[in-house]
This record gives C-alpha cells, sequence and structure tokens, in this order.
C-alpha cells in the first residue's frame, strides 16, 4: 500500500507540473522521486505474483514523470520564443510606423507641391487668357475705332 501512495503521490505531483510549471513543483517531483524508498525496496514489500505488475506500474511512472519534466521544458522554451517573437512584433511595428510616417511625409511634400504647381499653372493660364482676351479685342475693336474715325471724317464733310 505504501508502494501505490508513493507512486499515486508522484504521478499528482508530475501531473500538476504539466498544467503549473514552476520550479517548485519540479524540485518537488524531482525530491519525491528520488526519496529513499527506491523501486528496490518497494518491490522487496510484494509478493511475487504482483511484481510484474508493480514493474511495468513503476516504469510508467518514471516515463511519467520524464515526459512531465520535458513537457515543463518545453513550456520555457515555447514561453521563451513567445516573449522573442513578441518582442520582434514590437519592433516590426514601430518599423511599419516609422514608414508611414515617412510615407506620410513625402506624399503631404508632394500634395503641397502639387497644390503650388496647380496655383502657378492656374496663374500662367489666367494671364494667358486676359492677354489673349485683350488681342482679340484689340483686333475688333481697332476697327470700329477707325470707321467711326472715317464717319465723323465724312459727317464734317457734308
Amino acid at each position: 500500500m505504501t508502494a501505490l501512495y508513493a507512486i499515486s503521490n508522484v504521478r499528482e505531483e508530475a501531473w500538476a507540473l504539466r498544467f503549473n510549471v514552476s520550479d517548485t513543483l519540479r524540485n518537488t517531483l524531482q525530491t519525491h522521486f528520488s526519496r529513499p524508498i527506491r523501486y528496490e525496496s518497494l518491490l522487496a514489500q510484494l509478493p511475487p505474483e504482483q511484481q510484474g505488475g508493480f514493474t511495468a506500474l513503476w516504469q510508467d511512472t518514471e516515463r511519467f514523470k520524464d515526459l512531465s519534466l520535458q513537457a515543463a521544458d518545453s513550456y520555457g522554451q515555447l514561453r521563451a520564443s513567445e516573449d522573442t517573437v513578441k518582442v520582434a512584433g514590437d519592433k516590426s511595428s514601430a518599423a511599419i510606423k516609422k514608414i508611414i510616417a515617412i510615407v506620410k511625409e513625402r506624399n503631404d511634400e508632394l500634395a503641397n507641391g502639387s497644390a503650388t504647381l496647380s496655383l502657378l499653372i492656374g496663374g500662367l493660364a489666367i494671364l494667358f487668357g486676359v492677354l489673349v482676351a485683350w488681342y482679340i479685342i484689340r483686333q475688333i475693336t481697332r476697327p470700329v475705332f477707325h470707321n467711326l474715325e472715317l464717319a465723323e471724317r465724312i459727317a464734317a464733310v457734308i
């Protein structure tokens, strides 16, 4: 009965370690597994017909303990990897924010340049339009004034 109780304690601690990874649980499991109540002393307490089952149970318990320790180690590695990924993600987010700021600044510069160019071209177009309008008006009014002058001369002679 003591053997089963010892094995049960080791299995419970190994099971707890899988769900709550901590150095305390790891050390407790290692301590309980290496206590003076070793496999041989437990085996000697059992009748020969139960020793085969106990040996299989002990081997399963050792394997369960080893797998629980491996799971705890893997969990620790996973946490470390997760932290590395988080740091890398934060760095890439910061880099993306810088790139977006640079692109926005460049777009603002281009927009300001485009507005200035549009105003300059618009001003030149208006000036050109005024000059063309003045030329056309001169082309129309010059002959009218010339004809008016002729009409006044004729009226003065008559």
